[in-house]
C-alpha cells in the first residue's frame, strides 16, 4: 500500500511540472512530500521486523527525514536564485540595450548560486582553493570588471520598471 501512496506522490509532481515553469511550486513540492513521508513509514514500518537491525532502520528513517527537510530547504533557495536569473533575461530580450549587464548578472547569479553546492559536494576542493584571500580579490575583480564594463546609465530604468 505505501508503495502505491509513493506512485501516488510521482503523479502529483508530474502534475505540478507544468505550473513549476510558471512559477508554481506549490503542486511538486506536495508531491515529494507524500513519495518522501512513504518511504520513511516504509522504514518504520521494516523496523518492526527487523530483529537485531532494528536499530540501523530507525536509524535510516530518522537520517532520511532529516536529509529530506534540508534538500527541500536547499533546492528552494536554489530554484528562486535560478528562476530569478531566467526571469531577468527574459524581461531583457523586450530591450536590447539591457540584455548584456541582465546576462551577466545571471551568470554571476549561477555562479554565486553553485559555489556552495560545488564546495560541498567536491572532494578535492582544499587542494584546490590556495588561500581564501586570493579567491576573494579573484571574485571582486570579476564583479568590478563586469559592474565596469556595464553600459548602464543612471537613467536606464531596470526590466519591467517604468522610466
Amino acid at each position: 500500500m505505501l508503495t502505491i501512496v509513493q506512485m501516488g506522490g510521482v503523479l502529483v509532481l508530474a502534475a505540478g511540472v507544468g505550473p513549476a515553469f510558471h512559477g508554481g511550486f506549490t503542486i511538486p513540492v506536495v508531491g515529494y512530500v507524500i513519495m518522501r513521508v512513504a518511504m520513511v513509514a516504509q522504514w518504520l514500518r521494516a523496523s518492526r521486523g527487523a530483529g537485531r537491525t532494528r536499530r540501523t532502520t530507525l536509524m535510516h528513517a530518522l537520517g532520511l527525514s532529516v536529509v529530506q527537510v534540508y534538500w527541500l530547504a536547499e533546492r528552494g533557495a536554489l530554484g528562486e536564485s535560478l528562476l530569478a536569473s531566467a526571469n531577468a533575461i527574459i524581461e531583457a530580450l523586450e530591450d536590447a540595450g539591457v540584455l548584456a549587464p541582465c546576462i551577466a548578472i545571471a551568470v554571476l547569479t549561477l555562479v554565486v548560486t553553485a559555489a556552495p553546492w560545488w564546495i560541498c559536494f567536491w572532494p578535492p576542493h582544499h587542494s584546490a582553493i590556495g588561500s581564501l584571500v586570493l579567491s576573494a580579490v579573484i571574485l571582486v575583480a570579476i564583479v568590478v570588471v563586469l559592474v565596469l564594463r556595464s553600459p548602464r546609465s543612471a537613467e536606464t530604468p531596470l526590466p519591467g520598471q517604468t522610466p
